[in-house]
């Protein structure tokens, strides 16, 4: 395992997701594990707490980066997909 500075692990994380691909990546895991925004109600436990995992490490991810919010929300129209499944 090498090791890496705190600073680099940073930048790291920032180089990627700074890219147009790693935007489109970042949104579209802030949509699908629900990092902006509230938890369905409905939910039961076990299932909130699952979901507060996965919703973790993009929070993890967004404070790597330090990404401003009000961008996000201003961008994501821009990154939006729609997966289609291969024929």
């Amino acid at each position: 395992m090498s090791k890496i500075s705190f600073t680099n692990h940073k930048r790291l994380y920032k180089e990627v997701f700074a890219t147009d691909m790693g935007k489109k990546v970042l949104h579209d895991l802030c949509r699908k594990y629900r990092a902006i925004g509230s938890m369905n109600p409905k939910m039961t436990d076990a299932e909130m707490r699952y979901h507060e995992g996965e919703r973790n490490v993009v929070l993890y991810i967004l404070h790597q980066i330090e990404y401003d919010i009000d961008k996000y929300l201003s961008e994501r129209h821009l990154y939006q997909m729609e997966i289609e499944h291969d024929d």
